[in-house]
């Protein structure tokens, strides 16, 4: 369990960070946003997110940061026999896993937001994206080890695919050149493509299929 540390632009609910554990064998990530890290907001996080949603973890691995060793911590880990351990600065590879995930994530949310202060609401989706992603790690999805099954996301239920559309002029030397990501709702003739958001709402325009390429999470 870790923290990904202040994030630079504010949330637009005024939340600045992410609360990310994730489960060794399988590589699921759970993920909240925080205005701050509190003692009791790690706490509840535990509960919510870990212990009613999965069941009790045999051991939870953190660094040394006081809101993740509090006493209230510790009664958590004596009343359910969770053996707490930390990790040290000398042994950097006993809390990797959590750290790489914690990289996908704002990486896949950079990619999302480009800029934007929703980073919070799209929190969701970045999860589903790692979820859904085939660990080299594991050989497959934290999704379908978890649940038995590769989940169905609206993309596939419409068509198979997340696109991104091209700009036709970039604004700046590192301004990204594409748009998005959209779905697919509909293929019209001459390859005319009918977009909508991540959010499901249908755009205005159709676009030739030759100005989207294909969106990997």
């Amino acid at each position: 369990m870790d923290i990904i540390v202040p994030i630079e632009r504010k949330a637009s609910n005024g939340h600045r960070f992410i609360l990310v554990a994730i489960d060794y064998f399988t590589k699921w990530v759970e993920a909240i946003t925080l205005k701050a890290v509190t003692k009791k907001a790690v706490v509840n996080f535990v509960y919510s997110n870990i212990i009613c949603c999965f069941g009790i973890p045999k051991t939870i691995i953190t660094d040394n940061a006081a809101n993740l060793n509090s006493h209230m911590m510790k009664e958590v880990c004596e009343q359910f026999k969770i053996e707490h351990r930390n990790s040290t600065p000398y042994r950097p590879k006993a809390n990797e896993a959590v750290e790489a995930a914690n990289k996908n994530i704002k990486k896949i949310l950079r990619k999302m937001v480009q800029g934007s202060r929703q980073w919070n609401e799209k929190l969701p989706f970045a999860l589903l994206g790692y979820r859904i992603t085939v660990r080299t790690s594991v050989g497959t999805t934290p999704y379908l080890l978890v649940y038995g099954t590769e989940a169905v996301i609206p993309a596939k239920v419409e068509i198979p695919s997340l696109r991104i559309i091209v700009e036709e002029k970039a604004k700046g030397k590192f301004t990204p050149n594409w748009q998005g990501p959209y779905l697919i709702k509909k293929v019209l003739s001459k390859g005319a493509l009918h977009l909508a958001d991540i959010d499901g709402k249908v755009t205005d325009i159709s676009i030739n299929v030759d100005a989207v390429k294909r969106y990997y999470v």
